[in-house]
């Protein structure tokens, strides 16, 4: 482990030469608080969301950009928030979808942003590498540093935003000012968000390792070598973490320790990152199947079958879990059974995955499309 302070990255403030002011605008009557803020809604990216959920859902409104959507949006106080492989970063009205304003950027966005307030956090790939935070109150750049290879999901915890990357570092930088806190540097690449749970945060590396740091320092913990790459998010709660490697096999960790609980080994291999509900781990794979695991045993309870690889992370309620497929469908199942309750077909490929807020689910989709779906628009000139 590297620990450095206050160095390296090339922060700028909101003095130099970017100003969002006249290319975005927040939705009238913004509230900065409550909503999904992040991949998989929190820090420990459980993928669950506490409010109801109502079947059958409509299509309320769909908003095109002017190219694929892979990343995940983020939504909070009547905004959704989203990047594009289009080079664009979006901001939409909740209510009718309506665009409140883009970002021009140097390369695209395949990753999800983070927001806490009025800032919202996201980053570019491909040439530009450059973590954004924006103010969406003035308009203003309040900073951006420039990290090498970012591809990953942002994770916003304890005032720090903290960004992987493939040359095999992670970073934890200010939420404030963009000023880097700390850094460490595993022995492959890193291609997935960390989950923060608590004081301790947990990283997985193309080596074959998770990582447990401390979220302070970047003091090393403990590391647990599994079998194979892990490519996608641990998932972190109550004291315990889950996480899939590249070869379809399923873990559940002790926190603290790191001791492995159980494991579980799917037919195909791991598309997206787990989600948790209900005392259930839900995960996708690319032979089609969408498993449920008990999470104290990692017994199989149920799977769901579809044609093609599911890359999209679940969304789990109470009652459903929702989730994209390469098949360009949204399917809502039964949590507890598995079964069908709900589908609807986009144009193409769903990498993205879905988000709720205020009964309402938000999904990008390869077709280049942001759909709302929810109980139903009272008008229906919402659709566009």
């Amino acid at each position: 482990m590297k620990l450095r302070l206050l160095t390296a990255l090339a922060v700028m403030t909101a003095a130099c030469c970017f100003s969002c002011r006249a290319h975005l605008r927040l939705p009238d009557g913004f509230q900065p608080d409550g909503g999904w803020s992040m991949l998989g809604g929190n820090s420990g990216h459980t993928g669950f969301y506490s409010g109801q959920l109502h079947l059958p859902l409509e299509l309320l409104w769909q908003f095109r950009a002017r190219g694929p959507i892979v990343s995940s949006p983020v939504v909070m106080g009547g905004a959704v928030c989203f990047g594009s492989l289009d080079k664009r970063f979006y901001l939409l009205s909740v209510m009718d979808g309506q665009l409140q304003g883009s970002l021009k950027l140097k390369s695209s966005i395949s990753s999800s942003p983070a927001m806490a307030g009025q800032t919202v956090y996201f980053g570019t790939e491909f040439g530009d590498d450059t973590i954004y935070a924006v103010d969406l109150d003035t308009g203003d750049m309040r900073w951006k540093a420039e990290i090498g290879d970012i591809s990953a999901s942002l994770t916003l915890a304890r005032q720090m935003v903290f960004v992987s990357s493939g040359s095999g570092s992670f970073h934890a930088l200010s939420a404030e000012d963009g000023s880097e806190l700390w850094w460490f540097q595993t022995g492959g690449r890193v291609n997935s968000p960390a989950a923060v749970d608590g004081e301790m945060v947990y990283l997985g590396s193309d080596d074959g390792f998770l990582y447990a740091l401390k979220a302070e320092s970047g003091r090393e913990v403990w590391r647990r070598q599994l079998a194979g790459a892990i490519w996608w998010s641990p998932v972190a709660h109550e004291g315990c973490v889950y996480v899939g490697s590249f070869e379809g096999k399923v873990y559940a960790l002790r926190g603290e320790q790191g001791e492995v609980m159980w494991s579980y080994q799917g037919e195909g291999g791991l598309s997206g990152s787990p989600a948790m509900g209900n005392g259930r781990v839900y995960v996708g794979f690319d032979d089609g199947k969408l498993c449920a695991l008990d999470a104290t045993s990692g017994r199989l309870k149920w799977c769901f079958t579809v044609e093609n690889a599911i890359p999209s992370s679940p969304l789990t309620s109470y009652e459903l879990v929702i989730f994209g497929a390469s098949d360009g469908t949204l399917y809502a199942l039964d949590g507890e059974t598995g079964e069908l309750r709900w589908s609807y077909h986009a144009g193409r490929a769903i990498v993205s995955s879905p988000v709720a807020w205020q009964g309402q689910i938000f999904v990008g989709s390869m077709d280049g499309y942001m759909y709302a779906f929810g109980e139903g628009a009272e008008d229906s000139s919402a659709i566009k």
